[in-house]
């Protein structure tokens, strides 16, 4: 009895060792209305989240076009996205629906320099503009969603196992030219307050953050065309916000001169890309004759309000 239980008790079976890598097979969309093809940076973050609970997994990182990822088997939500911009942050990673991506704020002083122009212009709005956060404008950033991935068990001899996506742009280009600018030879910058934009976005939902921020940028100049004009990058224009534009015109001796409009019916609210125009149809007078300078108050600035007739 004792022999035959030995005879039979073992029993040779192949050896089942685990592959938990997978390859990335990433596409990214960077042709953009307006600008053209866009840098698309060089390193990817790739998430996965459990399907079931909505908890990061994994987490790995590739090239552009993908490669070699963690990822054992189970049924997740993949999002990938660029990780290596210099303006976009990424927080609250742990959980799939709070996942932001979000723009470095302003330095101090050009929160203070917002709300200076803001008081200055005295536009009466409910909106409480001059309270308004002051954030940068954020660099290309693409990102691929997978909803519903389930990834099977599979044996270091079996064949890699490929996950397709595509990434697309998260932010949208917008322009602004500002049209009637000569004396650009006197100019020596040209910084852009833009009211009622978000600040990031829910990456998996595609949701845009509710918090309206201003977004500070500068325009080029641009004098044979007697404009003053600039793309921007922009998580978007938040519905039920007005989007006030203001320009304020630094001479080379630090004059000032400051305009602003309600360029609301100009921006999109979606994400298709749209060119802002605002009419100044002003000369930058010579230094000596111009300005406030760098006086601590605003009395002396020279505030021009246009309406814009659309």
């Amino acid at each position: 009895m004792a022999l035959l239980l030995s005879g039979t008790a073992c029993e040779r079976r192949p050896l089942f060792l685990a592959d938990n890598q997978a390859r990335l097979d990433l596409t990214i969309h960077d042709t953009l209305p307006l600008v053209g093809r866009v840098p698309s940076g060089n390193l990817y973050e790739t998430r996965l989240y459990d399907h079931a609970s909505g908890r990061l997994s994994e987490t790995s990182y590739t090239g552009p076009s993908g490669g070699e990822i963690f990822a054992p088997a189970g049924a997740y939500v993949l999002v990938c996205s660029t990780f290596d911009t210099e303006s976009v942050l990424f927080s609250e990673e742990g959980e799939l629906n709070t996942l932001t991506a979000s723009t470095n704020p302003a330095p101090v002083s050009v929160g203070d320099l917002y709300r200076t122009v803001v008081r200055a212009v005295e536009w009466e709005t409910t909106e409480s503009l001059d309270r308004m956060p002051v954030v940068r404008q954020p660099d290309y950033l693409f990102s691929a969603t997978v909803q519903d991935l389930t990834i099977p068990f599979r044996d270091v001899d079996d064949d890699c196992f490929v996950i397709k996506a595509d990434a697309w742009p998260v932010v949208q280009t917008c322009r602004l030219v500002a049209r009637g600018v000569t004396g650009q030879s006197w100019l020596a910058d040209a910084t852009v307050f833009l009211s009622g934009v978000a600040p990031g976005c829910r990456l998996a939902a595609h949701t845009l953050l509710e918090d309206a921020s201003a977004l500070w940028f500068s325009l080029g100049k641009s004098p044979e065309d007697r404009c003053l004009q600039a793309y921007f990058n922009t998580f978007g224009f938040l519905p039920g916000f007005s989007n006030q534009l203001y320009l304020l015109l630094t001479d080379t001796e630090g004059g000032r001169y400051l305009f602003h409009f309600d360029v609301t019916k100009q921006c999109p609210r979606g994400w298709d890309a749209a060119t802002i125009y605002v009419d100044l149809d002003f000369e930058i007078p010579e230094p000596v004759h111009g300005g406030g300078g760098f006086a601590p108050t605003v009395d002396e600035w020279n505030v021009v309000t246009h309406p814009v007739q659309l």
